[in-house]
Order: structure tokens, then sequence, then C-alpha cells
């Protein structure tokens, strides 16, 4: 079993990713939860690709699963308590949030159990970033780089940017427009920083794992669009179960749109997870702060998309295996 999940890693991250994220995505379509048993189940489901793309890295090692960090394992889950009990008090004092945090409002002792091993996992993942026994260890690359400044810089700044363009240009030549560019909540802040902890969830597969491993055989573009079709089949069970009230062919649209934004990031930044991770994060929390007007700024989302294209030449084969060693051999002289 393990030579057959060693010798197809990018099959055995997906198959490992969809079973795991379906079977507790799915459950709410057959059993009534309550909203705290709900909200875990959904997070829990959310850790798919990082529980997938761990195992395989593991595997690939053939080391077994420790904490490498202590100290970086206990940060890393009592930060996401902390947010989490930060959220909830928020929710009871009718703080603004968005409405999937209000099922946290009443939460019960199964909901907390599962929630805290949540917390531990991320720390687990957390502390594996230091791991040197690990082959091609992405997550080296959650580690905050000084010589990667400029690219954190640009994945928070890119999509208020691009809302703020929108919303300009929706002024200035007549399209519609939200009702205000920026409306500040201090109470956004925490989740804000749940979201990049889930970001990181599903990062730490989708572009650490999978596309460290589909651009050793494919170009990006052909990766990038492979990642998106399994991104959206993955947030099927999502679309039915409540959670989002859009249709799974406009998830298509926008993952094919994220898939090519998250690689060229990705590439250009030297195979940074925590830049992607910032830029999922925008993309997720922005829109609660920033207006725009949607035609402008699909409009440049599309120009914008092509450049990448061609920025990167994502239709050229990268030596994606031999510069990913390089990487890692720079990350290890620095530690």
């Amino acid at each position: 079993m393990i030579r057959l999940l060693k010798s197809n890693p990018s099959i055995s991250y997906l198959v490992i990713t969809f079973v795991i994220s379906w079977l507790f995505w799915f459950s709410p379509i057959f059993i009534d939860l309550p909203d705290d048993i709900y909200f875990s189940i959904i997070v829990v489901g959310g850790f798919g690709p990082a529980i997938s793309g761990l195992v395989l890295l593991h595997l690939q090692s053939s080391k077994k699963i420790t904490i490498a960090s202590r100290s970086l394992f206990w940060i890393v889950s009592f930060a996401f308590a902390l947010l989490l009990a930060m959220t909830h008090y928020l929710v009871n004092n009718e703080a603004r949030l968005g409405k999937f945090w209000f099922k946290l409002k009443d939460i019960g002792l199964i909901a907390i159990v599962i929630l805290l091993l949540c917390s531990l996992f991320l720390g687990l993942l957390a502390s594996n970033s230091k791991n040197n026994d690990l082959k091609e260890n992405y997550l080296k690359s959650l580690i905050f780089d000084k010589t990667k400044i400029k690219w954190y810089v640009l994945a928070v700044l890119f999509y208020p940017v691009l809302y703020i363009l929108g919303f300009a240009f929706g002024e200035l030549f007549g399209f519609g427009t939200s009702e205000s560019l920026f409306t500040p909540d201090i109470y956004d802040v925490p989740g804000f920083l749940l979201i990049f902890f889930l970001a990181g969830a599903e990062e730490f597969g989708w572009r650490g794992f999978l596309q460290k491993e589909l651009q050793k055989k494919y170009n990006p573009l052909i990766s990038a669009i492979i990642i998106s079709i399994a991104w959206t089949l993955w947030h099927i069970p999502l679309h039915y179960n409540g959670f989002y009230d859009s249709g799974i062919f406009g998830r298509l649209l926008l993952s094919f749109q994220l898939g090519i934004l998250f690689t060229w990031f990705y590439n250009k930044s030297g195979y940074s997870i925590l830049t992607v991770m910032l830029l999922h994060t925008m993309n997720n929390w922005v829109g609660n702060i920033f207006g725009t007007s949607y035609y402008p700024a699909m409009a440049l989302g599309i120009i914008l998309f092509i450049f990448f294209i061609i920025n990167n030449k994502m239709w050229q084969m990268k030596n994606y295996h031999i510069k990913f060693y390089s990487t890692e051999k720079s990350l290890k002289s620095s530690t």
C-alpha cells in the first residue's frame, strides 16, 4: 500500500484529500447537525489537503510523523485556539462578523474538542517546517524569509489595489459600484487571522505538495489547470451542504483565475507557501472591507490573468525539480 502511494504522489494526494474532505463535508447533507458541530466539521474537512500533503511528505522521506519543533508546535496551536476563543467572545457580544463565524455562538463540548484537535494539527504542520530530515520539505517555505518581503507585500496589496482600481473605474465611467470603498471594522481582525490559518491548510496541499509534483511532469499552465479542476471538484460538497450559495460553474471560473494567479505568485516567489497563504487570505477577506465595481474589476482581472501567463511563459516547462533543490539547499544553509 505504501509503495502504491509513493509511486504516484499526485494521484495519491488527490485520493486522500477527497476522501478526507468529502467524508466530513457531505455528512451535513445526511445528518442534521447543530451549528457548532457543523462549523467544526467544515473546518476539519478543510484540512484534507494539508493532511494528505503531510502524510505523503513523510512517506516519501520514509520518516514517521513527529513534532520537529516543540516551540512552533505550541505557538501555532495556542494562536489558533486563542483566535477561536476571541471569535466566540465577539460573536456573543454581537460583533459584526461574517455569518459563518456566528455558528460559534453557542459552542458545545464536542465542537470544542474537534477544534482543539485542529489547533494541534496546525501546530504539527508548522513544527515540520523545521524538519531537516524530510525530502523536498516544501513546509520550509512557511518560515518568514526576509529575502521574500517584496512578495509578501505584493500578496497583501494585490486584492486591495484591484478593488480600489475597480471602484475608481466604476465611478469614472458610470458602472455600478458598492455603497462605499472602505468599511473598516476592527472585529474583522480575528476573522482575517483565522482565514490565514485555514488558507494555510489548503495551500500546504494544493500549491505546496501537488503543484510541486505536477511541475516535475507538466508546464505551469497545465499544472494550474489540473489543480483548478481538482480544486473545483473538491468544493462540490460545500455547494450542496449549504456553505456556499453560488453555483459550481461560477466556482470553476473562479478556480481557473485563482489557479493561474496563485501559480504565478508561487513560482515567482521561489515556491513560498507563506506568500500564497497571504494572497489566499486576502482573496477571501478583502471583500468584507473594500468595495468595488464588478465589471471594471473583472476586466482588470482578465488583463492580469493574461499578463501572468505571458510573463511567466507558463506554457514552457520549468526545471522545477532542480530549482526546488537549490532553494532547499539555500534554506538549509541559512538555518
